[in-house]
């Protein structure tokens, strides 16, 4: 559901090599195209439901970003796929805590009530009945919440004292914002081939380096030790 179809981000309408004479600098810009279409191409729809979330941006950022980013002939098309997918997730939203609530008054099985409790549970039921507007509108209808432009806002503090007003739409923006975006490549995380051929073991065989990493693990483990990346994070 996270991945916009047809997007400049997910495939190209003319390939890069196929386009003019390129400058010189073509093979690197090729690379990090690569790159980037790559890691954003995949997450461009999490970061965009991420600042739609952000009180003080909604829907403007996202909407002036694509128009950027797209153009204006291709940018409504992908600003629409972008809000049925935030009005589908929080439908599902409301399907889950729907259900569980149903889970819960059937396990506490029937109970004998009051009259002043029959009254309570008669103004519940007009509190519960659907409004005009679901939560998610009026949140995107509301303005944007007023700060500096250098004050650093805690989004996640800012839905935790509205879970009142939107308790379903409190906890749907807890969930995506608390998804980790990390600045870098996925593998750098796995790869440590750039830890051991540097400027000065450039010239290495692949064997070489093979066996150094393989000889590295096998005395850390040999030893008990912890590699230096995993005793920081």
């Amino acid at each position: 559901m996270l991945s916009l179809r047809g997007g400049p981000f997910a495939e190209r309408t003319k390939p890069l090599e196929e386009e003019e004479a390129e400058p010189p600098c073509g093979a690197p810009a090729l690379h990090m195209s690569t790159k980037f279409d790559k890691y954003l191409g995949k997450s461009n729809v999490l970061l965009s439901l991420g600042a739609i979330l952000d009180p003080r941006y909604k829907m403007v950022l996202v909407n002036h970003s694509f128009l950027v980013i797209y153009g204006e002939n291709a940018a409504p098309r992908f600003m629409a796929e972008i809000r049925d997918i935030l009005f589908e997730l929080h439908n599902e939203y409301i399907d889950c805590s729907s259900s569980s609530s149903q889970k819960a008054s059937k396990m506490t099985g029937p109970t004998i009530l009051t009259g002043k409790e029959k009254f309570h549970m008669h103004l519940s039921e007009i509190d519960k009945a659907p409004p005009e507007k679901s939560n998610l509108n009026v949140y995107l209808e509301e303005g944007r919440y007023a700060c500096n432009a250098n004050e650093n806002l805690d989004v996640l503090a800012w839905w935790k004292g509205e879970r009142l007003r939107f308790p379903i739409l409190s906890r749907m923006a807890a969930d995506i914002l608390s998804v980790p975006i990390t600045i870098v490549a996925s593998e750098s995380t796995f790869n440590a081939g750039g830890r051991v051929i540097d400027d000065r073991r450039a010239s290495m065989s692949i064997e070489t380096v093979q066996i150094l990493l393989c000889g590295n693990d096998w005395i850390r483990n040999l030893h008990g030790l912890k590699n230096k990346s995993r005793v920081s994070n």
